[in-house]
């Protein structure tokens, strides 16, 4: 009787087990997506690891596989969330961001740009990533930190997150870099998995620039016919725009190095002249002279200060290469949102006149297919946006 017992005692918990999703461990491939509680800076044990449908999303076809990584009285927790798509992946994160957003002592979100310039030496790709933002607890003191990062690539939403005991300072300093290390290895090995889905991007960030640099040195720049307002600008506007833009580097760089924008008030000063000499007197003037239209050549070499740089490449002071570039991937979903948002932006300003075929339209339609955003990072300088299609090459610039 009793080995019957004891049959019966273990099938009992193990179904119990079951039902409760304890201890079952996160199914493959996820078990090995999932970093593990492992780190050379602290010693993390790992409480529990799981793979489990959530009620209330299952209508999205979303399983969660997480791991617990306790350290101390504290925890780290990286998490892969997988969506039937990546519609319903971007429409989940979006949800969080509202649901987090009114909360109080949650940052949230920062955008894209600030997460690279705070983790560009920790991450090797952030270009890969479709979204990402932060929630934190810098509301109350900003020593806390970061506590959390997610992301989207593709139709998977990878999550680290820190858990610390009472909100401790010296815990947050300590696991931040482990929460690093662990985004990093998994937007790895999620764009892994993306690419045997069949999805990209395939280049690496570093690549896609290079394609950049390689189409410039062809010496064969982009040219189109452009119908644009004929806009009488002064000739100071030239000098003000570089003092502006100047202006509000120095202040971006203060903002970062520092945390605050507080202390200096010359860039709205230098802006406000720059937007009532260049912008509303001559909108005045074209709105006065009945908004006058003119057909013109636009052409890469002549906008795009890279081309400058290009010809200055032979006295060997200066490579292309040297030039702090920056690109990023947008697929479909979040190419359709960036326009969206240009759309929403645009809304005050008419441009009828110049019909289907303008040059707003014709930007608008180029940044809303899937690919590759590339630019060079630059203060006082016309830097350009070049659009890379993986399959066919460069589809667009614009300056």
């Amino acid at each position: 009787m009793w080995p019957m017992r004891i049959l019966i005692l273990t099938l009992t918990t193990f179904l119990f087990l079951l039902i409760t999703g304890c201890g079952q461990g996160i199914a493959s491939p996820f078990n090995q997506i999932v970093p593990a509680c492992q780190s050379d800076t602290v010693d993390l044990q790992t409480s529990s690891e799981t793979s489990k449908a959530n009620q209330s999303y299952q209508q999205y076809g979303q399983t969660r596989h997480e791991r617990i990584c306790s350290w101390d009285d504290s925890e780290v927790e990286p998490s892969v969330q997988v969506f039937k798509d990546a519609l319903i992946a971007q429409d989940f994160i979006d949800g969080m961001i509202d649901g987090l957003s009114g909360r109080p002592g949650i940052a949230i979100p920062e955008s894209r740009e600030l997460m690279r310039r705070r983790y560009e030496k920790t991450l090797s790709e952030p270009g890969w990533v479709q979204y990402w933002t932060t929630s934190s607890n810098s509301s109350y003191d900003q020593k806390f930190g970061v506590h959390e990062i997610f992301f989207r690539l593709g139709r998977y939403v990878g999550s680290v997150s820190i858990l610390p005991s009472e909100w401790d300072a010296a815990a947050l300093n300590q696991l931040t870099p482990v929460m690093l290390e662990m985004v990093d290895e998994l937007i790895k090995s999620l764009h892994q998995l993306n690419m045997e889905e069949g999805n990209q991007p395939s280049l690496s960030e570093r690549s896609a620039i290079q394609k950049v640099i390689e189409h410039i040195r062809s010496g064969e720049p982009h040219q189109r016919k452009e119908r644009v307002a004929d806009w009488k600008e002064p000739p100071e506007c030239e000098e003000l725009s570089d003092e502006a833009a100047n202006a509000m580097a120095e202040s971006i760089v203060a903002e970062i190095t520092k945390g605050t924008s507080q202390g200096s008030d010359k860039p709205p000063e230098v802006w406000n002249k720059w937007q009532a000499t260049c912008i509303d007197k001559p909108s005045e003037i074209w709105e006065n002279e009945g908004r006058p239209i003119v057909d013109r050549l636009w052409s890469e070499e002549v906008e795009c200060l890279e081309w400058g740089e290009m010809k200055r490449e032979s006295d060997r002071r200066l490579n292309l290469e040297d030039l702090s570039w920056e690109a990023n991937y947008y697929d479909e979903i979040a190419s359709r949102q960036n326009v969206d948002e240009l759309k929403e932006m645009l809304v005050p300003h008419d441009s009828s006149e110049l019909g289907p075929d303008g040059l707003l339209n014709q930007h608008l339609d180029a940044m809303s297919k899937p690919g590759w955003f590339i630019s060079q990072i630059t203060f006082g300088g016309q830097s350009c946006l070049w659009i890379l299609d993986e399959e066919t090459g460069i589809t667009w610039v614009m300056d």
